[in-house]
C-alpha cells in the first residue's frame, strides 16, 4: 500500500505549479485591469476639461457685456 511519503514531491509540484499559474493569471488580471481604469480616468479628465473651458468661456463672455 503507497503511502503519503511517496506523493510527497509530487504533491509540492502540483500546488508550486497551481501557485504559479495562479499568480500569471492574477498579473494578467491587473494589468488589464489597470488599462481599463486608466482610459476611464484619461475620459474623465477630458469630460472636465471641456467643462472647464465651457465655464470659463462663459465667465469671459459675462465680463466682455459689462
Amino acid at each position: 500500500k503507497p503511502s503519503l511519503a511517496q506523493f510527497q514531491v509530487a504533491i509540492f509540484n502540483t500546488l508550486l505549479l497551481s501557485s504559479l499559474v495562479y499568480l500569471t493569471a492574477n498579473l494578467a488580471w491587473l494589468y488589464l485591469d489597470k488599462q481599463e481604469v486608466e482610459q476611464e480616468l484619461i475620459q474623465d479628465m477630458a469630460r472636465l476639461e471641456q467643462e472647464f473651458k465651457t465655464v470659463l468661456d462663459e465667465k469671459k463672455a459675462e465680463h466682455k457685456d459689462e
